[in-house]
């Protein structure tokens, strides 16, 4: 999954084509529901050190916001999708989040 997305993403920070849009759009309507429950088990997992009070609206979140910052690097810095300092970033607002409690 990872790999399609980062193609789509790829596809339209460099010609800026709207079908690239909507590939990613469908992509994610697909994927995010699978994403959300792997991520609502690993959660569910790490019980011990993660004190999260409900790990499906936790993962609900994570999922979404990630996907927020994915689509507005894509729409407003698509640069910044090419940097490791992205995926740190966002890597940070995760983990702050979900080690918060």
């Amino acid at each position: 999954m990872r790999s399609g997305q980062r193609s789509l993403d790829h596809a339209y920070a460099e010609n800026g084509n709207p079908r690239a849009l909507l590939a990613m759009r469908d992509f994610t309507a697909r994927a995010l529901p699978q994403v959300e429950a792997l991520l609502t088990r690993f959660i569910e997992s790490r019980a011990g050190s993660l004190e999260v009070p409900d790990p499906a609206m936790a993962a609900f979140l994570v999922c979404h916001a990630v996907q927020a910052c994915v689509h507005g690097a894509v729409l407003e810095k698509p640069d910044w999708l090419r940097q490791d300092r992205f995926v740190d970033e966002t890597t940070a607002l995760v983990v702050g989040y979900l080690r918060s409690r």
